[in-house]
């Protein structure tokens, strides 16, 4: 038996049910509580094809056009089924028949992607576009080598995409004869995960993965440097070619995506330079890569600063703790945003004094200011003041820094304080500055 489940919201969704002889059921569930928890069910769609082929896999997703469909694999073949009237009517569309010499094991969907693992060493992966009908666009990835000391056949057992698409992890079986029940390590020793990249990542596909509010900023990240990783080792130097599909990929995400497709983008730029180094075994990077960076990261946080002064203009009056983040808005960012003038014109709010010889603070980079003596220190990411606190937060994915959440307790004008908005990921408690 196989089950695949579509979230309709918090109390209802759609699940299907594959059965051993090959029939398959789509059910509207639903959870209430008045006054205690009740669960009603009412049945879609069956389809008794009672073939004697068992349902393998089952996963929902959708085609190029939008349209969501329900995909049940059998033997050798995928079963292509048509949603419609937010899944209240399912209709069996067509079956595809597949590249691959012994059964399908599992399926599983990210939109349009997807990925049909086999009883063999591939793994499927196909695309499902629409245009005055439906169809299914199949490649095979096969595996040559999983492992140095494996002579054995790579059975698959099972296979799924990450969720920007563009990375498929599988599980092979390296070892027909293996007894598990012997000893517990050959079971381990038995399984090889592979990672490849079945599908090319280009802008558009991003767009529409990072377009679901589901994915957060912080699995896309991980994602696309995986991508990046892959792709750079794949050639034995650095290609320009590579270099020239990243940048216009960042290009599109900023052009599209605004703060979302900036703050992506910036994560993913510094670990490309990161990568390059390490790749070329010296400090070598391309010229527009550390320019791009200080210019993105430069746009970026003076669009934050300016959503600050502006949610400060909602205020009817601002607290302590709040003038002052909006003077430091104000001194690091003169000239670069508007000031709706929150501040009223007689407040006078002192600037941060450095705790090492008390000089006053002057802008230096975007993330850091520097005194008239020279002492340097890192700004909050959030509030624009330095700072000198050993109990700082540290952004998990690009480092920024940030004041603790008790420093800023008081603030109304900061709607997130515990999401770096540089990243867009968690800022975490950290002792170190």
């Amino acid at each position: 038996m196989s089950l695949a489940w579509l979230s309709r919201g918090q109390s209802r969704g759609l699940l299907a049910v594959g059965y051993v002889n090959g029939s398959l059921r789509v059910l509207d569930v639903a959870v209430a509580w008045d006054p205690v928890l009740s669960i009603t069910v009412r049945e879609t769609m069956s389809d008794p094809h009672c073939d004697d082929l068992s349902v393998a896999g089952l996963d929902f997703g959708v085609t190029s056009q939008g349209t969501e469909i329900l995909v049940a694999c059998k033997q050798c073949f995928l079963f292509l089924y048509t949603l419609s009237d937010l899944g209240s009517t399912v209709k069996f569309y067509k079956h595809f028949e597949m590249d691959v010499a012994l059964p399908l094991t599992s399926v599983h969907l990210r939109g349009m992607f997807g990925v049909a693992s086999p009883q063999e060493s591939a793994v499927v992966a196909f695309e499902v576009q629409e245009s005055s009908e439906i169809s299914i666009v199949q490649t095979r990835q096969d595996f040559t080598t999983l492992s140095e000391k494996v002579s054995a056949p790579y059975f698959s057992c099972g296979a799924t995409l990450s969720p920007s698409s563009a990375l498929c992890f599988s599980v092979h079986k390296t070892d027909f004869n293996l007894q598990p029940y012997r000893k517990r390590h050959k079971v381990l020793e038995g399984q090889v995960v592979a990672m490849n990249i079945p599908f090319s990542l280009t802008p558009e596909k991003m767009l529409i993965t990072l377009q679901n509010p589901q994915v957060t900023n912080k699995d896309t990240i991980l994602n696309l440097c995986l991508y990046m990783k892959q792709l750079l080792a794949e050639s034995k130097e650095i290609e320009t070619s590579a270099l020239d599909q990243i940048c216009h990929m960042l290009k599109s995400l900023m052009e599209t995506l605004g703060r979302r497709g900036f703050q992506v983008s910036l994560a993913l730029m510094k670990f490309l330079k990161l990568l390059i180094q390490s790749k070329s075994e010296s400090d070598w990077c391309p010229e527009w890569l550390p320019r791009a960076y200080e210019e993105t990261l430069k746009v970026s946080l003076s669009q934050y600063a300016s959503e600050t002064m502006e949610s400060s203009g909602t205020l009817s009056a601002l607290s302590e703790t709040d003038q002052r983040i909006i003077s430091s808005v104000e001194r690091h960012w003169s000239g670069e945003v508007s000031t709706p003038g929150m501040l009223h014109k007689d407040t006078v709010v002192p600037s941060s004094l450095c705790l090492i010889c008390g000089s006053e603070f002057l802008p230096d980079t975007p993330l850091t200011v520097k005194c008239t003596k020279g002492h340097k220190a890192n700004l909050c990411c959030l509030s624009c003041q330095p700072c000198q606190d050993l109990n700082v937060r540290r952004c998990e994915t690009c480092g920024a820094s940030a004041l603790s959440l008790d420093a800023l307790s008081g603030s109304m004008v900061l709607q997130n304080k515990s999401v770096c908005p540089i990243c867009g990921s968690q800022l975490v408690e950290s002792t170190w500055t």
